[in-house]
């Protein structure tokens, strides 16, 4: 919680909206930032995972346009 509000800069309300997978994904962005030698790029599963879950569609629907 120091880390996110203090370090990190999140506000409050932020903090305690996100999910324990978003701190978690800030708290290592923050240690990538202070090492950057150790950062280590997602595999190509990772990858893949995160296009199947988030694929891109140029729908107008995905602009805030009524389905």
């Amino acid at each position: 919680m120091a880390l996110c509000l203090g370090e990190i800069g999140l506000a409050p309300s932020a903090f305690w909206a996100a999910t324990p997978i978003e701190v978690a994904a800030m708290i290592r962005g923050r240690h990538h930032r202070l090492n950057p030698d150790r950062a280590v790029p997602p595999s190509r599963a990772e990858v893949d995972r995160l296009r199947a879950a988030f694929p891109d569609d140029p729908s107008p629907r995905w602009n805030g346009a009524p389905t």
